[in-house]
């Protein structure tokens, strides 16, 4: 069985025109979430804009909202992948469309764990690779002025290298979370078969899909801050000294505490946006699985 890029992209912007009202409610949960990550951090900031005798007393008496965020942070990663299951299913299990395909079970049980190993295995590979090179730069570093050029020299080939490895086993590893949609069980070992020797195939079609995102994004972005950046360059927050500083002070506070309507805009733009490409990202990658397990046609014939 085979894929193409063609193929997944026509999957994934396929499954949006099919499902606009999914879609529509894939963007409000999102919604929800992201307003929910705002609020929750909000306090969080307010803290540590908010004058103290040290930096580190401000972190200090913000130490309690680091955990508070950090349990939300698990709950909106649980949203996610209930979200992004949903999208998998409206590819592979089409039949099961009542309320935009959202479920709550042992599938979605299942992509929560996984996403939760797959993170902390990815922090736990990026602490070691750093490790690693910093040992392996100093070690050269102590032979003196050259051997630390040559430190640096060595150190951003590897760094490179670093990051083609952290690429090369999310793309391997991709195809896991909705096979797990189309098994009913976890996949790891079939998804890297799965996905072997079609590494190229699956990088440019997700490259295609984060390029958009981030397009979006950054004309989300430009919108909603243009009138912030405009403020501040007409209230003297480039001005040397104090004043300057007191001026981007109080933008900060305001920008980053404040509800205003921009930001409203901003919240709303980014839901449909975020309902979109989840759309975009589960169904790039369910018709993967759909097309290297050969399973469409079977499919067909049991939800049609």
């Amino acid at each position: 069985m085979s894929t193409s890029v063609s193929s997944i992209l026509n999957g994934a912007f396929g499954l949006v025109r099919r499902y606009p009202r999914a879609v529509a409610v894939w963007a409000a949960l999102y919604l929800a979430v992201s307003i929910g990550t705002t609020l929750v951090w909000m306090p969080f900031q307010m803290q540590i804009l908010a004058p103290a005798s040290t930096p580190e007393r401000a972190f200090q008496d913000a130490a309690p909202l680091f955990a508070a965020f950090g349990l939300f942070g698990i709950f909106a990663l649980a949203i996610q992948m209930v979200l992004i299951t949903a999208a998998y299913r409206a590819v592979l299990r089409p039949g099961e469309s009542s309320f935009a395909f959202l479920r709550f079970g042992m599938d979605e049980i299942r992509q929560i764990v996984l996403a939760i190993v797959m993170v902390v295995g990815f922090y736990a590979l990026l602490i070691l690779g750093f490790v690693a090179l910093g040992f392996g730069v100093g070690f050269v570093a102590t032979a003196g002025t050259a051997g630390a050029v040559a430190g640096v020299i060595i150190a951003i080939p590897l760094g490179i290298a670093f990051t083609c490895l952290c690429i090369w086993l999310a793309v391997r590893l991709c195809l896991a979370f909705p096979l797990m949609v189309l098994r009913r069980s976890f996949a790891i070992g079939e998804a890297w078969q799965l996905s072997r020797g079609h590494f190229w195939t699956l990088f440019a079609a997700f490259i295609v899909v984060a390029v958009l995102y981030f397009v979006c994004a950054l004309v989300v972005s430009s919108l909603t801050t243009a009138s912030y950046m405009s403020a501040l360059m007409t209230s003297g927050a480039y001005a040397p000294g104090a004043k300057g500083e007191a001026v981007r002070q109080a933008a900060l506070i305001r920008d980053f505490t404040a509800i205003t309507p921009l930001k409203v805009i901003g919240w709303l733009l980014s839901g449909a946006i975020g309902g979109i490409f989840i759309g975009l990202n589960g169904g790039a990658t369910a018709t993967a699985v759909r097309d290297l397990t050969g399973d469409e046609e079977e499919l067909v014939r049991q939800f049609s």
